[in-house]
């Protein structure tokens, strides 16, 4: 058994040696080379219908080389949706930071946000669908970035009420609603899903209308919206009392 491993892995390395491309690829180009090659097969087919050796052969390398840099299946995976998390990160965070005004940052976001998608259709509906199947740990990462995404989003709304007199429940509120905007983009990217004949345009629009309205109504009135008395008569269970007191 021994020896069959033996000749595996000099097989591999000689298949190495006749391709110099390959052979120039340092350590840390071929982790990368790996995990890019991850994103693809993952993105296309799912995590359940990978193996190593899948991605072996999308890198154009041997399977020993791989399991070299990453021990199960389960850590590649986890690679990969980091990855595809801090590309995401990378395009959209920029655009929400920009000096400009809100309703500018808030445009500027979604279009960023749905261009991403627009350019990984395929591996968004499978990585993040797949991610939710699988295991909790599996979608720590995502949380994070939906969490700094949400904290981005808080802050250039806090910086518009900078020197008002707002009411002291907007800082709290900010945040809830930095998540309600990044829940409600991962929704409008899975209706796309379904919907391929919608564009970017149009969603990112669809996002405005439906978010940025109310955001700028809050930043006019310098409150957060409250249900008025009659509205919350006969509700089960009852709301707190103290609501927006």
């Amino acid at each position: 058994m021994g020896d069959g491993i033996d000749n595996g892995m000099n097989e591999a390395i000689q298949t190495d040696a006749v391709k110099p491309t390959r052979q120039r690829l340092s350590r840390g180009e071929r982790y990368e080379l790996i995990l890019v090659e991850a994103i693809d097969v993952f993105g296309t087919r799912g995590y359940h219908n990978v193996s190593m050796d899948d991605v072996a052969e999308a890198a154009g390398v041997s399977k020993a080389l791989v399991y070299q840099h990453f021990a199960s299946k389960d850590e590649l995976y986890l690679e990969v949706l980091r990855l595809f998390q801090q590309k995401l990160a990378d395009m959209v965070l920029p655009a929400w930071t920009q000096d400009l005004p809100p309703q500018e940052r808030f445009w500027r976001g979604f279009v960023a946000f749905f261009t991403f998608i627009e350019q990984n259709r395929e591996a968004w509906g499978v990585l993040y669908r797949d991610s939710v199947e699988i295991d909790e740990s599996m979608v720590k990462g995502i949380h994070g970035l939906n969490t700094e995404m949400a904290e981005v989003i808080a802050a250039a709304f806090l910086e518009e009420l900078e020197g008002r007199d707002v009411n002291p429940l907007m800082k709290q509120y900010s945040l809830v609603a930095g998540h309600a905007v990044v829940g409600a983009c991962h929704a409008l990217a899975d209706y796309w899903q379904d919907h391929p004949e919608e564009n970017v345009l149009r969603i990112a629009a669809t996002a405005m209308a439906v978010m940025w309205q109310g955001f700028d109504q809050m930043i006019d009135k310098g409150a957060p919206w409250f249900p008025t008395p009659e509205m919350l008569e006969n509700i089960v269970p009852p709301p707190d009392a103290t609501f927006g007191k």
